[in-house]
Parts: C-alpha cells; structure tokens; sequence
C-alpha cells in the first residue's frame, strides 16, 4: 500500500467552522456573507451537513488581509 502523505503531495488538513473563526476572529454570519460574496474560500463537503476548509485557503485568506492592512496605512 503507498503512503498517502510524500514530499509532492502533503496531506492537506481540513477546519470546522469552529476552527475558521477562532483563526480569523470573524462571526459564522459573517463568514457565510463573505463565502457568498466570494470573498472567503468556500467549504469542502464532508457528508450531508458536514462542512469544512482546507487550512492552506484559510491561512492565504488571513495572509491577504494582513497584506491589505499594509497597503492600507
């Protein structure tokens, strides 16, 4: 059986929501609202009502607001 985690191909980690927002200090309504606005990486489907994001979109997501607030001052 091959590994599923190699150098080429890491394995990615998915978040709950409860994660996403402890990372980016933004409310679940306000998440949503920017997911709707394509503003925010949409979610990964688990199973019916399972949703979950990929940690690398969060961090750039997070990544390019900290680079928006240095353009900003």
């Amino acid at each position: 059986m091959q590994d599923v985690q190699d150098e080429n191909h890491p394995v990615e980690r998915l978040i709950r929501i409860g994660e996403v927002k402890r990372l980016t200090g933004v409310s679940t309504a306000t998440l949503y609202r920017k997911i709707s606005a394509k503003e925010f990486p949409r979610p990964v489907r688990l199973g019916v009502a399972a949703r979950a994001w990929p940690l690398s979109e969060v961090q750039d997501w997070i990544a390019g607001r900290i680079e928006l607030r240095g353009r900003h001052q």
